[in-house]
């Protein structure tokens, strides 16, 4: 049976409230266990709800509580700060799960019924048992158990991250990147958070939109 709950959390001056969703797991001779999670829908929708603005707001105002003593770790937190401000305006745009498939893998099996699926009441699907072949199985098993962190990065990798642009051409694709993070750092500055976030909506992303219009150019297209 799945609860819903909301939990608040003080934040700059202010609280914060993140709903939550919460069932009981039981751990075998361990008893159970109260499980809470954050449904996935309203962190992957276009119309991505409070959680998320506040996941953003909450992680910013812990940032900016922490004395950087050196110039480039304020720098490398405001560019994260100007990728997680976009991340509401992309997170529905279907090519990116080409660049990296997040946690889905393989579901062990469904109740795809007709041209629908079966809808659990926190609004994730039913069922979703998503698992890696046994023999993916025991190879990560076995790099944890001889606390293999380099081995299990890559592992993470080669399971998750999708069709990379050629060597050749990155170097292009990070340049522009870096004009982007530049020109929102540059807005974040100089108009602060909110400012960053019009900034992003009204220029940023119509950047991108007449990428996503250019003919003939796939690869700069996802």
């Amino acid at each position: 049976m799945i609860r819903r709950c909301t939990v608040s959390l003080p934040s700059a001056g202010q609280w914060l409230s993140f709903k939550l969703c919460c069932r009981q797991i039981d751990m075998g001779s361990a008893g159970p266990i109260d499980y809470f999670w954050l449904a996935l829908p309203g962190l992957r929708q276009s119309q991505v709800g409070q959680n998320v603005r506040n996941c953003i707001d909450l992680w910013w105002a812990e940032t900016l509580q922490q004395s950087f003593t050196h110039p480039e770790d304020g720098l490398d937190a405001a560019v994260n700060l100007c990728l997680a401000e976009l991340y509401p305006f992309v997170v529905s745009a279907k090519a990116r799960q080409g660049v990296f498939t997040d946690a889905f893998l393989k579901p062990a099996k469904s109740k795809k019924q007709g041209q629908g699926w079966n809808q659990a009441d926190d609004g994730e699907l039913d069922d979703r048992q998503f698992v890696l072949p046994d023999q993916d199985w025991k190879r990560l098993r076995a790099m944890c158990r001889q606390r293999d962190i380099q081995g299990i990065r890559q592992e993470i990798v080669d399971l998750f991250v999708g069709d990379q642009p050629p060597l050749r051409e990155r170097r292009l694709f990070n340049q522009a990147l870096r004009v982007w993070m530049t020109n929102a750092v540059v807005a974040l500055r100089m108009r602060s958070q909110s400012g960053l976030r019009a900034f992003l909506k009204d220029e940023l992303v119509k950047q991108m939109a007449t990428y996503r219009r250019t003919g003939g150019q796939k690869r700069v297209r996802l």
